[in-house]
C-alpha cells in the first residue's frame, strides 16, 4: 500500500487528555503513537464514530502549556493488544481541525527538533 501522507509523521509517545465533543462528552487520557502537523494517532479506551470531534490537550515535552486543539476521528480499529487494565483499546487516527497558526508553528518546531535529535 502506498503512503498518502503529505506531512512528516514521527513516532512519539506524548501524553494526551481528550474530550468527545458529542452528546456523550466522554473524557479520558492516553498516549500518542505518532503525530504530524496534520494529525495524531492515539490509542484510546473508547470506541467512537467516524467524524466525531474531540478536544485534545497534547503535552509536547517542551515545558510549555499543552497544545490544545480540536480534531476529527478519521479512522479507528481495535488494537490487537489490551490496555494496561487488560481491556479493549482502539488505535485511532485524527485530523486536526482547528490548529491555530501559533500552535501549528510550535508543533512544526517540535517535530523538526525531534527529527534532528533522533536522526543522528
Amino acid at each position: 500500500m502506498q503512503e498518502r501522507r503529505q506531512f512528516v509523521r514521527i513516532k512519539v509517545k506524548l501524553y494526551v487528555a481528550y474530550k468527545m465533543l458529542d452528546p456523550s462528552h466522554l473524557e479520558g487520557h492516553c498516549w500518542s503513537r505518532d503525530i504530524s502537523i496534520a494529525g495524531i494517532g492515539l490509542v484510546i479506551k473508547h470506541k467512537v464514530e467516524f467524524g466525531t470531534i474531540m478536544e485534545l490537550s497534547i503535552g509536547l515535552h517542551d515545558k510549555l502549556k499543552p497544545l490544545v486543539t480540536k480534531a476529527k476521528v478519521f479512522w479507528q480499529v481495535e488494537s490487537p493488544l489490551p490496555d494496561e487494565d487488560g481491556g479493549k483499546c482502539y488505535r485511532t487516527g485524527l485530523i486536526f481541525t482547528s490548529l491555530a497558526e501559533e500552535e501549528k508553528n510550535r508543533l512544526d518546531n517540535f517535530i523538526g527538533g525531534f527529527l534532528r535529535t533522533h536522526n543522528n
